[in-house]
């Protein structure tokens, strides 16, 4: 059995006889352990979450920039104090600068830390565009290059005076 079976077991039974996946049908992720595969201190920067609840937090996660690490810092527990939310992105401020990494806020409760070396770029990626995207997105008008362009009507009264008549069938009218 694959992983992604385990993961996401397959009831092929109608709905009403469904019962509850067994126990050994499915994959604790909290036994993986990334040293497993790469070993203790394979990696160079490391990514680490903590909840910032007090001015104090600061002074123990300021230690893991300085070694090198990024950090995305939770501080929806202080969100409604604005006081010390300003005293914390100041102090959060002053740590991107002394180690030359940079800050960004990531949604409405992050905060991302990040050391020297590694900077944020704040724009969106976009998904560039294909020419199948782009021909279903833009309507199809007379002015654009993938429509024909328009057919002149066919005049509809009696021709001028002196103006060639119309053919019709290869005569004259």
């Amino acid at each position: 059995m694959g992983i992604v079976s385990k993961l996401f077991p397959r009831d092929e039974t109608n709905a009403k006889d469904r019962r509850a996946p067994a126990a050994s049908d499915w994959i604790d992720l909290s036994d993986y352990s990334a040293t497993q595969n790469t070993g203790e201190g394979a990696a160079s920067t490391w990514v680490r979450f903590a909840p910032l609840k007090a001015l104090d937090d600061l002074k123990h996660y300021s230690t893991y920039v300085y070694d090198g690490s990024i950090l995305i810092l939770d501080f929806s527990a202080v969100q409604n104090d604005e006081i010390l939310l300003r005293r914390l992105t100041n102090e959060l401020r002053k740590i991107a600068q002394d180690t030359g990494g940079d800050l960004a806020g990531l949604g409405d409760h992050h905060i991302l830390l990040t050391p020297a070396g590694i900077k944020v770029d704040r724009k969106q990626l976009a998904k560039p565009a294909t020419d199948e995207d782009s021909s279903s997105a833009q309507p199809r008008t007379s002015y654009s290059p993938q429509a024909p362009a328009p057919i002149p009507a066919a005049p509809t009264g009696p021709a001028p005076m002196g103006a060639p008549g119309r053919r019709v069938n290869g005569t004259r009218k």
